[in-house]
């Protein structure tokens, strides 16, 4: 059965979002109130398992008001919600007994995760009063009496049963043993004692054990010894239960040698442990490592925490856990109660808002490096224009000067220009201006490359497109790169490459990244850099191919990790490749790279065609 909660929001956007998010999660949220006279109506007809208050309320009461008006009548567990977190409403607030508070803005995550520890405890809570109330109900209706007594013998703790053996109805709380049992010691023994109320005789066994400072004194009528057997059994495993079905896996170990002593069901599923781990060493289970660093922690702390420890299973299951520790005495016996914790789950959405987080700094670089090379690209542009239409007009002005120049030359011989023979002059004028005007086109080029290298998507989806001119757009960018990098820059791209399924700008941008890292890995203008495109069965692949340093076998795996670079002296971001790797598996492709130290790399990437898509 869905667990039933109520929302007290008087937002009523946030409170829709957040009945949305709980009912998305398998929860039931019986009503939305916005004022405590909602809240009470809803209240009247249903009572829910779970109430998430917001503590600003736009009516006569706020939420820790309303909270303590319920509880007069309902106590029904509570989680804030507030946008405050001072340390006066948080006070005010404790009065109420929360189990949790929910701070705005709030994710998903945060939300789900307050409300599933909050039913967590509340089951928890449950457990402890039945236990509670069992061991009470134990202590009343056992055969066996039973007292406590502190280091000064005077009794803490004593139930009816011992009274009616011992025959004295007043040994109540505060009472000496000593005025019951006579020569009674403090220690550790069990033996057969006679007693006599002056009514009646009565012979029991008694059996003393050390507590803290003190003793736990049991007495059973040897006349019931077959009902104390029974009810000792049935004590025994009840109290065995209680361990075994603790929700969070737990041992106990020995102090120095870290021996298991016990541990519960929990442990074991989570080990994979076909049976009890009794008499194990905690290193067999947990490991070496992480059994010396407790080690060292327990050292002078009675509490230590160890998180995010990698671990292994019997099954070969890989998980993450937290540890904590807690250190107890039993006479001169010291013990640790170490829970383990799996946070896996909570581990992998830790990675992923950290991997959204980056790709979301990468995203805003990126616009604003759109943003820069557009403008940078206009401001070229204009007088780029400029020179090209300044120098067709200068051109048909030197032709009409040198038509005119050649009449004259023929009656009165060649002349010099700037010390050079005028016809040898004419030659290199002409070849001089249409240098300028190659370079103008050349510029022009440029310009349009970055201009659509800086263009913004205004179509989301993916759209057949050919990889040729994304592939030879960043080429073109690149230019300058690779005449500076090296002499031997081969590249051959097949003709009528069949249509594949994508974004022009975003593969140009892993075009541009792989190419980049081939140059750059390039020592020599000697060696050769290389780009193949060609068709494979359904697939285009692409590959970018150097003669360089190369890449270590250890760094291969993580290459296409966020921030991870080999790079790092000169700069180096490590987001080139892992945008890359993230592109492609965007376009159904793979990435893969192979390296050898001192002789190259290979990038090979692969995307399918968008008959195969």
């Amino acid at each position: 059965m869905s667990k039933r909660i109520l929302v007290v929001e008087d937002e009523a956007v946030i409170g829709l979002d957040i009945a949305s998010r709980l009912e998305r999660s398998g929860y039931a949220v019986i009503g939305l109130a916005v004022d405590d006279e909602e809240a009470f109506a809803i209240l009247a007809k249903e009572t829910p398992d779970l109430i998430l208050m917001d503590i600003s309320l736009k009516s006569s009461v706020d939420g820790i008001e309303l909270v303590s008006r319920i509880h007069k009548d309902k106590k029904i567990p509570v989680v804030y919600i507030t946008s405050y977190s001072d340390p006066a409403t948080i006070s005010r607030s404790m009065t109420t007994s929360p189990y949790g508070y929910i701070i705005k803005p709030f994710t998903s995550q945060s939300l789900l995760a307050t409300v599933s520890l909050s039913f967590t405890r509340i089951e928890l809570e449950r457990t402890t009063k039945e236990k509670s109330e069992l061991v009470q109900s134990v202590l009343e209706h056992t055969s066996d009496g039973i007292a406590v007594i502190n280091a000064d013998y005077f009794i803490t703790l004593v139930n009816d049963t011992f009274c009616r053996i011992t025959g004295v109805p007043d040994c109540g709380m505060g009472v000496n043993i000593r005025n019951i049992l006579g020569g009674y010691t403090h220690g550790t023994y069990s033996s057969v004692i006679c007693l006599d109320n002056g009514m009646e005789k009565k012979t029991a066994v008694i059996g003393v054990s050390r507590f803290r400072d003190g003793s736990i004194i049991t007495l059973t009528d040897i006349t019931q010894t077959e009902l104390f057997k029974t009810e000792l059994n049935i004590a025994e495993k009840k109290f065995t239960s209680i361990f075994k079905k603790k929700y969070i896996p737990g041992l106990i170990a020995s102090c120095g040698d870290l021996v298991i002593k016990d541990c519960n069901e929990a442990l074991m599923r989570l080990y994979s442990l076909a049976s009890d781990a009794e008499g194990l060493p905690v290193s067999a289970l947990i490991g070496a490592d992480a059994a010396q660093k407790i080690a060292e922690l327990a050292e002078g702390q009675t509490y230590f925490e160890l998180p995010r420890i990698e671990q292994i299973s019997r099954s070969g299951r890989a998980f993450t856990a937290d540890f904590r520790g807690d250190l107890i005495s039993e006479g001169d016996t010291r013990f640790l109660i170490i829970d383990i914790e799996d946070v896996s789950e909570k581990v992998r959405f830790e990675n992923v808002e950290k991997e959204l987080k980056m790709r979301m700094i990468q995203t805003n670089k990126m616009a604003a490096l759109g943003t820069l090379v557009s403008g940078v690209a206009h401001e070229l542009n204009n007088p780029n224009n400029f020179i090209m239409f300044n120098c067709s007009i200068i051109k048909e002005y030197i032709n009409d000067f040198m038509a005119l120049i050649d009449d004259i030359t023929e009656e009165t011989g060649e002349p010099m220009v700037g010390n050079t023979p005028y016809f040898e002059a004419k030659g290199d004028m002409m070849q001089l201006l249409e240098g300028i005007y190659k370079g103008s086109e050349r510029i022009r080029d440029i310009v349009l490359d970055l201009k659509s290298f800086a263009r913004q998507d205004t179509i989301a989806a993916h759209q057949l497109i050919s990889v040729e001119e994304p592939l030879k757009a960043a080429i073109h960018i690149l230019a300058h790169k690779i005449n500076k990098s090296t002499d031997c820059f081969a590249e051959d791209i097949e003709h009528d490459l069949p249509l594949v399924m994508g974004n022009s700008q975003k593969l140009e941008q892993v075009f541009i990244n792989i190419i980049m890292n081939a140059l750059e890995a390039t020592p020599g203008r000697h060696l050769p850099v290389s780009v193949h495109c060609r068709r494979q069965g359904e697939d285009v692949v692409i590959e970018v191919k150097d003669c360089g340093v190369g890449i270590r076998e250890e760094d291969i795996q993580r290459i296409t990790e966020p921030f991870f670079t080999t790079k790092q002296a000169e700069g180096g971001t490590g987001l080139g490749l892992s945008i890359a790797y993230t592109i492609i598996q965007d376009h159904k492709g793979t990435l893969n790279v192979s390296s050898e130290r001192n002789k190259g790399t290979i990038v090979k990437i692969t995307v399918p065609t968008g008959a195969s898509v």
